[in-house]
């Protein structure tokens, strides 16, 4: 190959000398390769684990031979192999070869670690949020961690559950939601791991997941088994740090989510109320205070938004607010309700503590009328 491409012409990659006979000699043949993850450096000749090819610029990740190698076309749907079992796209982690099958490096399925979300009651004053992306790292070194809440009240199972299906859609695809408010760790309640629609949940059965899983829709649920997938010592009091945290890890480096554990039956699903419209009135309750003290309740904005519609919020028989744009179109101190950020109807006062001030607290009634 050398004597005819010049080397400024050629990309220089490595290749697992682990990998099966067959890739060996496809990459051999036409050029193709097998990726090792976020490594761009080539390993020295005296490796004893790794060994070096050289490719054609046109046989690229993403490209089909014979097409420029701009052109990025979509693997095939479906297509199952010795390496991608499960069928569909194996990943960044792959090329196209000449033959049109898709190469990919062994073991992965995603050439870069997803990200990962950590939803939490168990605030920043000990060590155990600390720990868990300890745990993360050591298995996962690359992966992104993002602290999407760590106030959940303790125990609080309804608010994590709120918290997290406000903020997961804004994560890009692949990434894996670690969730845990968990009451009942130690018991015998199951842990889950789900995915849907692109996105990958990870957390206790107690109804943490369960809205944003109701949201999402179709969803694949199985339960946490796999003792590999753990740390060797699991405890009575630490299943974030001992079970959730190493699974996330996995799932993140591209591990078969199939490989965590049996399809569940079912899950805990929360008992949320739900709110009643008729024909001038929605009736609903508080789900969620925020830490300013803001009601956030389960009517959602499309119920009372609509042009020509002046609604007015009441909580019992008593009228709060019209619902505004903003919390500044009344004066400081007074009552305000707008179409929130999560989608529902938010009950605030302008520059104070809602809560406190009209003495809400989830479950308390609420009414639009127009």
């Amino acid at each position: 190959m050398m004597s005819r491409w010049s080397q400024s012409a050629l990309e220089r990659v490595a290749l697992w000398v682990s990998a099966p006979k067959r890739l060996k000699s496809a990459a051999s043949k036409d050029g193709a390769m097998i990726i090792v993850p976020n490594r761009r450096e080539t390993p020295s000749p005296e490796s004893t684990r790794h060994h070096s090819i050289y490719i054609h610029p046109r046989v690229r990740r993403g490209a089909r031979p014979g097409s420029p190698a701009s052109a990025r076309r979509s693997p095939p749907k479906g297509r199952k192999s010795p390496q991608n079992p499960g069928g569909g796209d194996p990943g960044r982690g792959g090329v196209w070869t000449s033959d049109r099958r898709r190469v990919m490096f062994p073991g992965t399925r995603s050439m870069k670690p997803r990200w990962i979300t950590l939803t939490t009651d168990f605030g920043l004053d000990d060590w155990f949020v600390g720990t868990m992306k300890g745990v993360i790292g050591a298995i996962c070194p690359g992966a992104h961690i993002v602290d999407l809440t760590h106030g959940v009240p303790p125990g609080d199972v309804q608010a994590g559950a709120f918290a997290l299906a406000s903020a997961y859609r804004y994560f890009p695809r692949g990434t894996v939601h670690l969730a845990v408010v968990d009451p009942g760790v130690g018991s015998d309640r199951p842990a889950l791991a789900v995915k849907a629609r692109e996105h990958l949940f990870v957390g206790p059965d107690n109804g943490l997941l369960s809205i944003a899983i109701e949201q999402l829709g179709k969803a694949e649920i199985r339960q946490i088994t796999n003792r590999r997938w753990m740390l060797e010592k699991v405890s009575q009091t630490f299943h974030g740090r001992d079970i959730f945290a190493p699974v996330a890890a996995h799932l993140s480096a591209g591990k078969r989510f199939a490989s965590v554990g049996p399809v569940a039956r079912a899950q805990v699903a929360l008992n949320l109320p739900r709110p009643r419209e008729g024909a001038e009135e929605i009736s609903g309750a508080v789900v969620y205070v925020d830490r300013y003290g803001n009601a956030i309740t389960n009517i959602r904005n499309e119920g009372f938004q609509g042009p020509g519609r002046a609604a007015d919020v009441f909580l019992r028989s008593r009228r709060i607010s019209r619902v505004h744009d903003c919390y500044q179109s009344v004066p400081v101190g007074k009552p305000v309700c707008v179409p929130g950020s999560a989608g529902f109807l938010e009950i605030a006062v302008n520059q104070g503590n809602a809560a406190r001030q009209l003495r809400l607290k989830v479950g308390s009634a609420v009414a639009v009328r127009w």
